[in-house]
């Protein structure tokens, strides 16, 4: 099995989640190569952001969905695709636990392997 961050960026966002404010949220796709089968998945994540340092990821306040599923590798042509729907995936998802993320706010440069 092959793990690989494909992009992984944070944000300042807004969720209240089992009491406490989250103030930023991680933005992630992750692809999984196992066995002849691609998966890529897309993650947000919630967390406190208290202060300028403040990075401690909660996993309380996370959701995600797998975008694509199949048999092949990675591929280049896909990924684009998947990165250039992933901001509005990314924000049906953070809806559905009534967040949101300020994607003109990021707190961290993007990585993006490819």
């Amino acid at each position: 099995m092959t793990v690989t961050d494909i992009y992984k960026q944070y944000f300042e966002g807004s969720c209240m989640a089992n009491e406490v404010q989250r103030r930023a949220a991680a933005v992630s796709v992750t692809s999984v190569y196992d066995e002849g089968v691609i998966s890529y998945e897309l993650l947000v994540t919630f967390f406190p952001h208290e202060d300028e340092e403040d990075y401690r990821i909660t996993c309380d306040c996370a959701i995600s969905r797998t975008l694509f599923s199949g048999k092949g590798r990675r591929s280049r042509k896909r990924e684009q695709l998947i990165l250039e729907t992933m901001r509005e995936e990314a924000d049906i998802l953070a809806s559905e636990i009534d967040g949101e993320i300020y994607w003109d706010r990021p707190l961290t440069e993007d990585f993006a392997s490819t």
